[in-house]
Formats: C-alpha cells, structure tokens, sequence
C-alpha cells in the first residue's frame, strides 16, 4: 500500500490489494469447504482467519485523500 500512496494514488485506490487479497482468499476458502464437505472444518481456520482479517481494514478519513511526496525539499 505505501508503494502505491508514493506514487501519487489515493487513498481509496491504494487499498486495492487489500480487496484482492480478500476475495482470493475468499475462493480459497470457498473451494475447500466444498472439498471437504462440512467435514474437517477446522483444518480451515487459517484462511477463514486470514480472510476475514483481509476483509475487516479500514480507512479514517477521506479515501480520496493523496501524499503529496516531493511536494518539501529534503531536511539535511
């Protein structure tokens, strides 16, 4: 996300990977529960864990918000 902020993104659009990463997991987890069948659900809870985790990031303030890098000349 700080990659992404310093290149002049905003806010909002820097918590992109976030969502991906979310719904990745989200299919990860979706994909093994119809694997497994209700059965062995425990061997899920890292993703489920990790997806909800993914899933619960928020911003304060104004998503529209960007860095204005370079804008002060370098203490030295």
């Amino acid at each position: 996300m700080d990659a992404r902020l310093l290149d002049g993104h905003t806010v909002g659009s820097a918590m992109g990977p976030f969502q991906e990463a979310y719904l990745r997991l989200r299919t990860q987890y979706a994909e093994a529960l119809n694997e497994l069948g209700g059965a062995g659900l425990g061997s899920l809870d890292e993703i489920y864990r990790a997806m909800i985790d993914m899933r619960n990031y928020i911003i304060l303030g104004d998503p529209a918000v960007r860095l204005r890098a370079g804008l002060f000349p370098e203490d030295t």
